[in-house]
């Protein structure tokens, strides 16, 4: 069981509406930064990709490729408009394509450069619209596993595509500070999926500790619980090694 507390303190602000929602330097400042992936593999800069869903929103996101074929990751960030895929810090993705991953940090609708309403991507069937075209764009370039990363309302999509989506199911899942919001639109006791991750401060607890009682008795999850009150993807900016125990917990792509 991939179960750990860790005890050192962060200021962190605890909430989705906060001030603080640019945490990470933007894809466009660091466009030309290639992963070391220790081979003589030298992957593509990150390119601006645009989908459009089957409702008709289009979206935009940074596609950073490695290999042909290779497992995908899909980032869905927190609150839109305040988040956006600049929330994910460049240093994590990187860290993503070192173990072999390709990598789409997607503005969910109403975020960032992404049309739409900001409130149907966690609110009714919209938002696992956006999942759906993300991944049929991952499946396009070669994608045949995916594994989705959300954080805060984030996992509200990433559990509507999990058990309902168009597209590849995720072999996996990481859900930073998952909360009662994820089950807006589906019931998670619906999901079926053997590899769930939540990562989450000691005051967001007792919702992944319920849910995790109630739907997963064979202790088939894992969790990694944090001192201080950092939330969603404001947990990278805390002493924590956050990317290290996600990427442990993931392992290298397949």
């Amino acid at each position: 069981m991939f179960a750990l507390l860790l005890a050192c303190a962060t200021s962190a602000d605890t909430a989705d509406t906060a001030d603080t929602a640019d945490t990470a330097d933007t894809a466009a400042d660091t466009a030309d930064t290639a992963a070391d992936t220790g081979d003589d593999f030298d992957p593509p800069a990150v390119e601006l990709v645009t989908l459009t869903t089957a409702d008709g929103v289009e979206l935009v996101g940074d596609y950073y490729g490695h290999r042909e074929g290779a497992e995908a990751v899909l980032l869905l960030h927190m609150i839109p408009p305040t988040y956006d895929r600049t929330s994910w810090p460049i240093s994590f993705i990187e860290a993503l394509r070192d173990e072999g991953y390709a990598v789409l940090a997607l503005d969910r609708r109403g975020a960032g450069d992404s049309a739409g309403v900001a409130t149907e991507a966690y609110t009714g069937p919209n938002g696992r619209l956006d999942a759906d075209a993300a991944v049929e764009l991952l499946s396009d370039r070669g994608a045949t596993s995916l594994v989705l990363v959300a954080a805060s309302n984030g996992t509200t999509t990433a559990l509507d595509y999990a058990v309902g989506g168009a597209g590849l199911p995720p072999r996996a899942m990481v859900w930073m500070s998952p909360g009662t919001y994820t089950e807006n639109n589906t019931d998670l006791g619906a999901l079926d999926l053997d590899a769930l991750l939540m990562m989450y401060p000691k005051n967001e607890a007792a919702w992944p500790e319920a849910a995790r009682s109630e739907f997963d008795p064979d202790g088939r999850w894992d969790s990694v619980e944090y001192s201080g009150t950092a939330h969603g993807t404001m947990l990278f900016d805390t002493d924590h090694d956050v990317s290290g125990d996600l990427g442990a917990w993931l392992g290298p792509a397949r």
